[in-house]
């Protein structure tokens, strides 16, 4: 089994490839990198390259978006999807102060709802909440 590494930090030309091999396409440079700045972040590397991300977005206060859960395919099954998410969790969490909360929202990708599941995430619609909801936006080049 390989060592891994985990840091705070997301190359965007990685960021990009990682979206584009989950087949989500490729973004801008700018947006990438408001996307990055704005987000708390953490890779997982073996052997110097970038086998996983994750990043997490946070108003500071009660809500937190956990976004981009995402393991180079040939490295999944090895816990490091669980690593990244448990390492964004506790970021929040330490950032917390005494008599917080904060609500984690995310979007699971089809069929990988359990794998959140572990972490005490809980699917929508259930008995108290509506189905999660969402929209994309897209502006064409002039």
């Amino acid at each position: 089994m390989e060592d891994f590494a985990f840091v705070n930090h997301i190359d965007p030309v990685v960021y990009n490839q990682f979206r584009s091999a989950v087949g989500w396409g490729s973004l801008m440079p700018e947006q990438i990198e408001n996307i990055l700045k704005n987000s708390i972040c953490f890779s997982c590397v073996a052997g110097g390259k970038t086998v996983g991300i994750t990043r997490i977005l946070w108003d500071g206060g009660y809500t937190a978006y956990l976004a981009d859960v995402i393991v180079e395919e040939k490295y999944r099954g090895q816990g490091i999807g669980k690593k990244l998410v448990a390492r964004a969790i506790e970021e929040i969490n330490s950032r917390m102060k005494p008599g917080w909360k904060v609500k984690i929202i995310l979007l699971a990708a089809k069929g990988r709802e359990s794998f959140y599941g572990q972490f005490g995430f809980v699917s929508r619609p259930n008995d108290h909440e509506g189905c999660g909801m969402n929209m994309f936006l897209e502006k064409q080049p002039d």
